[in-house]
């Protein structure tokens, strides 16, 4: 007997339909739609997965490349540090991604390739004043109103026990001080708007936000690329316009 036979006599003992025929064919069809967007949901994370690794591995030639440069010494120490904020605030590989993108817009900024590096270099090291909070509250999922409190205070009270070049001390400083300034004034330490914000923190604010969003955290699943960009447009007004039309350039091209 044909196994679509077989199926529809099953179907006749199971389901009160007068057509069985129909209600087989409704069931198969709701089957084969769920099935379609199982393999869809699993291709679009493949998807994300190899753009995110192609992006990331041209990111490290660069960096490589960057390497054999004078400015070998001041690379290697921020990644080093900025791999420690990571273990310490528990967000896996959030120093390399962040200071990735924050790469990209630079360069997608027109930026000469000296500024490039020292904002790829402050954005591996932006969350240094986590440090001075206890780890624990970063793998926690419940936190009182006052650890709550003591989050901020990561952007006012630091300390960097790191050698950096005179001439770029002012970028890593705005990179900790000013990433959490939003263009309607509505940030913090200082509620600047607009104008006031150094262009490093503009840039780490919205990388930081789309990374965080793209990533798995206690507090969320990941999203999409697309899903995180929705999600940004709806609180735009705290982003620089500029920094965000460049974030979408970037990810039409991947």
């Amino acid at each position: 007997m044909n196994p679509s036979n077989e199926l529809i006599i099953f179907f006749q003992e199971l389901i009160p339909f007068e057509n069985t025929q129909l209600a087989f064919e409704i069931i198969k069809y709701a089957f084969l739609t769920f099935v379609g967007i199982l393999m869809g949901f699993v291709a679009s994370r493949i998807v994300m997965i190899k753009l995110e690794q192609h992006s990331l591995n041209k990111f490290a030639r660069k960096m490589e490349s960057l390497l054999n440069t004078d400015c070998n010494g001041l690379i290697k120490k921020c990644a080093s540090l900025g791999h420690i904020i990571d273990e310490h605030t528990n967000r896996n590989r959030n120093s390399q991604k962040v200071s990735n993108l924050v790469y990209m817009i630079s360069r997608n900024l027109n930026l000469d390739d000296t500024q490039c590096l020292f904002n790829t270099c402050a954005a591996m090291i932006y969350d240094v004043g986590f440090l001075d909070i206890d780890s624990a509250l970063f793998h926690s999922d419940i936190l009182s109103s006052e650890e709550k409190q003591s989050f901020p205070l990561h952007v006012s009270e630091w300390s960097l026990e790191m050698e950096i070049p005179e001439e770029t001390k002012s970028i890593f400083e705005n990179a900790i001080k000013y990433h959490h300034e939003n263009e309607d004034g509505t940030g913090y330490p200082n509620k600047f708007f607009a104008d006031e914000i150094p262009l490093i923190a503009k840039i780490i604010h919205l990388a930081e936000s789309y990374v965080s969003l793209t990533s798995k955290r206690n507090w969320h699943k990941a999203l999409s690329p697309k899903r995180a960009i929705d999600t940004l447009n709806k609180r735009k007004s705290i982003y620089s316009e500029e920094v965000f039309e460049s974030l979408k350039k970037i990810l039409c091209k991947q």
